[in-house]
């Protein structure tokens, strides 16, 4: 008896053992002791806008570009003032004011400016001008895309609606044979991109011999679309006694790379936004390496 009663007691005190390992134990909160966690608030940085705001200002006051010429004197006919006074040409813009006597003098002229200058009409006008004392010669406009191209014949058809020029529109993305039948005609213009052009060039279609003056409307995105290769082919089909437009973008650095696309040039125009909107020209002699 003695003994069961030693085991008895044994066992009792195994199972309290066990009954005091069985209640549940208090577990440490993750973050207890932490001053910050995932859960917990950080102190945000402050902003304070006052730290950027220039509190002496300097005032830099510019003149705006003053037209050294009105529409009215410039030497150019009667019928094409009316038109630009009828489009609701007021004043040269500095690109105009600086080119349109350039070209009209047939100098080679390079003009950078930037888009919406009226850059177009600059070249436009004194050419419409100079293919109406020579309606033998025709007058080819090379464009980066086929939407400038159209742009261009349509400004042109504006421009010179009192007189009795032919133009065609010579793109990509369209039927080539269409063109092939409009310049079958006499044409006073040929507008166009690069790879069609020199296509049609290719087929005998354009007459390189009869082409007197050749414009590079805007140049650099020409260059960028690798569009270098054709170009110098048309240009190499050109008579070497041409006149000479450039229109570009981009400041001297680069433009003196698109240069060597001429064999000579007189002027360099340049025309700069300012940081009040308007527009600032610089006039220069350029030199042009081969």
């Amino acid at each position: 008896m003695q003994e069961k009663n030693t085991h008895g007691t044994r066992s009792r005190a195994r199972r309290s053992h066990r009954g005091d390992d069985s209640r549940p134990r208090s577990r440490r909160p993750h973050n207890a002791g932490r001053s910050s966690g995932r859960g917990g608030k950080r102190k945000q940085p402050t902003f304070d806008p006052s730290q950027f705001i220039n509190k002496n200002p300097v005032t830099v006051t510019e003149e705006a570009y003053v037209p050294k010429h009105a529409f009215e004197d410039f030497k150019i006919d009667g019928r094409l003032k009316e038109t630009l006074s009828n489009m609701g040409f007021t004043e040269p813009s500095p690109i105009q004011d600086q080119a349109i006597p350039e070209i009209l003098a047939r100098k080679d002229v390079v003009g950078l400016a930037e888009t919406g200058t009226g850059k177009t009409a600059a070249f436009l006008i004194p050419l419409i001008e100079l293919r109406k004392k020579n309606q033998k010669g025709v007058t080819l406009v090379l464009t980066p895309t086929r939407e400038l191209a159209i742009q261009v014949d349509s400004e042109l058809r504006k421009l010179a609606k009192n007189f009795r020029f032919f133009s065609t529109v010579c793109v990509g993305g369209v039927g080539i044979y269409g063109q092939i039948k409009q310049l079958r005609r006499r044409n006073h213009f040929i507008i166009g991109t690069p790879g069609r052009v020199k296509d049609l060039m290719d087929r005998g279609m354009i007459p390189a011999e009869r082409i007197d003056s050749v414009v590079l409307d805007e140049a650099d995105r020409m260059l960028d679309m690798g569009f270098i290769h054709d170009m110098r082919t048309i240009l190499g089909e050109l008579p070497p006694e041409r006149h000479s437009l450039l229109l570009s973008h981009h400041g001297r650095q680069d433009q003196r790379t698109y240069s060597r696309l001429y064999e000579k040039a007189s002027r360099h125009l340049s025309e700069e936004k300012r940081s009040d909107g308007q527009y600032r020209t610089r006039c220069g002699s350029l030199r042009y390496s081969a």
